[in-house]
């Protein structure tokens, strides 16, 4: 059966919002064997990622069908699912999920990211599929990278994470510490870094509050670095490189910050390379500036060439962490 334009246009999207986002340097892609998949592909952080998503736009009878084969005849651990938005569509899905809730076979939901495309869209018209085009990136990027790749990495968590009293230069170190090197105990690491336990211990509960730093539900101190702590790292060696080089930074980069509410300006680099510190508060237009000075003033002791980060093997178990 031939694919509708719409079908075919909604898909590229997808894996073109993907490959796009790639040259962030955050993650790397691939695309893979679609088999019975309308789409597929690798992502891949420290940990990989395997995606099969399927684009539903004439057929309402497929819905069903498609679920079952995305949820139980897919091993990936992300099932992406593009739909035309029309009431017998939603029913349909609305009444296929109900039953795999009810006969307890909820847990492949959990996996399963849905995009409802607006019914009267026509891949004819250019300026409904550049309106498309942005909404589903949008959508793509906020669903499967920021939840799943970049492990929630969300604008409040950084905001936390910029904004210390204490110390402000030290979270940086301490977080790229536990990352590289592991976590032992507050003394070990205040030792290796040249700082007391207490404040170790401060910037440690910090790092874990913005959802940085994993702690076990167990409550034991084995702390470890989560994919957004390991994605803000990445992050901020290009805004390392950014303020040793002068290159500015790459507009899928530029795009992801502005999706934290971070946008990027040149105005606050200069400011910052001619050593002009602004007190200014906790707002979206003075995230940047936060995490450029986090960057320059507890960047020296980083060994920024060093990406190798760890991660722990339990970390994709949700149930395992507080």
């Amino acid at each position: 059966m031939a694919e509708s334009p719409e079908h075919q246009f909604l898909s590229d999207v997808f894996l073109s919002t993907i490959s796009r986002f790639a040259n962030s340097d955050l993650y790397s892609y691939r695309e893979s064997r679609r088999k019975k998949f309308d789409f597929s592909c690798v992502l891949a952080e420290s940990w990989e990622y395997a995606l099969d998503g399927q684009t539903l736009w004439r057929h309402p009878e497929g819905v069903d069908k498609d679920l079952r084969t995305l949820l139980f005849a897919s091993d990936a651990h992300i099932a992406a699912y593009i739909a035309r938005d029309t009431t017998r569509h939603r029913s349909t899905f609305h009444e296929a999920t109900q039953d795999f809730r009810s006969s307890n076979r909820r847990e492949p939901l959990k996996k399963l990211h849905v995009f409802w495309i607006p019914a009267d869209f026509d891949a004819d018209s250019d300026n409904a599929r550049r309106l498309i085009a942005r909404q589903l990136e949008r959508e793509v990027a906020e669903s499967v990278l920021f939840n799943v790749v970049f492990g929630r990495l969300s604008p409040n968590g950084l905001r936390a994470f910029t904004y210390s009293i204490s110390m402000p230069d030290v979270g940086l170190q301490v977080l790229y510490s536990i990352a590289t090197e592991g976590f032992t105990n507050y003394s070990q690491m205040g030792a290796r870094l040249r700082i007391g336990p207490r404040s170790i211990k401060e910037q440690v509960l910090r790092l874990q509050m913005s959802g940085l730093l994993l702690q076990p539900r167990s409550g034991t101190q084995d702390y470890c670095v989560s994919s957004a702590g390991r994605t803000l790292l990445r992050i901020c060696a290009q805004i390392r490189a950014l303020t040793q080089a002068g290159e500015w930074l790459s507009s899928e980069v530029i795009d992801i910050l502005r999706m934290l509410e971070a946008p990027p300006s040149r105005r606050e680099l200069e400011l910052v390379q001619h050593g002009i510190r602004l007190n200014t508060p906790p707002t979206p237009r003075s995230t940047f500036m936060q995490l450029l000075l986090k960057v320059v003033d507890g960047g020296d002791e980083i060994d920024w060439g060093n990406s190798n980060f760890r991660k722990h093997e339990y970390e994709l178990d949700s149930s395992y962490w507080m």
